[in-house]
């Protein structure tokens, strides 16, 4: 019984499903979004604890070191014999000491040297530079160029009127002090001829034999009686100035049991001496000392 009333139930409810109209909106109520409030968001600033900050010293690095590096410049560095040259010393790096070589065999150890060429000729330059750590060295092939004196040109006349030929004057030359000796070797008693060859037109000389003897000649004659080598040397002086020459055992002197050892004649300048212009230096080239 309850059982057909059930199904009565849902048959009823089927037709009402199936014929009854719906009227109106059917869709089911919307609701409208909810809009919520928004807070911005607020930014607080946190103050920074300042610290005051006292300056210390200021403290300066030191500058590197200046390497040693040799270098030098020569004032003229051509020109007629005598040439004479001021060299200067242009070296980094502060050295102490300096030997410089001219190029002729002779030498200085002034940071700062003045050298006169008596010879013509291509002379190479060189100086070592020295301090208290290092040292250095730079070296000039041909620095210095030595001329001949060129010969006097007379001044052309005109060929209407002959006029008289002037001459140029020379420039002046520096005095170098010089001398020779005839001979510079033999046996007791050794009798020398002694001839000054300065530069510069000497005025005075201040002779010394080397054995405490002197003379203010200009061409003395000495007498050696007692054996040994001498040295010489030579001081001349003119109206502005004074030059000197040393040579070391320049003259020798044997007994008369030794064979005497022949020699000849030798000439010698304050930068340099030789036999002759076109003769090789003698080994008596290590004993000579300008000054």
């Amino acid at each position: 019984m309850i059982r057909q009333v059930i199904i009565i139930c849902l048959c009823l409810l089927l037709v009402l499903v199936i014929f009854v109209p719906v009227s109106g909106d059917d869709s089911l109520p919307t609701e409208s979004p909810t809009t919520l409030p928004t807070t911005e968001p607020t930014t607080e600033t946190t103050p920074v604890p300042t610290t005051s900050v006292t300056p210390g010293p200021t403290i300066e690095m030191p500058a590197a070191p200046f390497p040693l590096v040799a270098g030098f410049s020569g004032t003229p560095t051509s020109g007629t014999v005598p040439l004479t040259v001021q060299f200067n010393d242009t070296s980094t790096g502060s050295p102490t000491s300096w030997n410089w070589s001219f190029g002729d065999g002779n030498f200085s150890t002034e940071q700062d040297p003045v050298y006169a060429y008596m010879v013509t000729g291509n002379y190479t330059i060189s100086l070592n530079a020295t301090n208290s750590t290092e040292s250095s060295r730079v070296i000039i092939p041909e620095y210095i160029i030595v001329l001949p004196i060129p010969e006097t040109i007379p001044v052309p006349t005109t060929s209407v009127t002959p006029g008289p030929t002037i001459e140029m004057p020379a420039a002046p030359v520096p005095l170098v002090a010089g001398f020779s000796g005839t001979p510079t070797s033999g046996t007791v008693p050794l009798t020398v001829q002694f001839n000054d060859t300065s530069t510069g037109f000497p005025t005075s000389w201040n002779w010394s034999f080397g054995e405490g003897n002197f003379s203010a000649e200009q061409d003395p004659v000495y007498t050696y009686i007692v054996a040994g080598n001498y040295t010489v040397s030579l001081n001349a002086t003119n109206s502005t100035e004074s030059s000197s020459v040393t040579v070391l055992q320049y003259i020798t002197v044997l007994s008369k049991s030794s064979l005497p050892h022949a020699q000849s004649p030798l000439s010698v300048y304050g930068s340099r001496f030789m036999k002759s212009p076109h003769q090789k230096m003698s080994p008596l080239d290590r004993h000579f000392h300008p000054q």
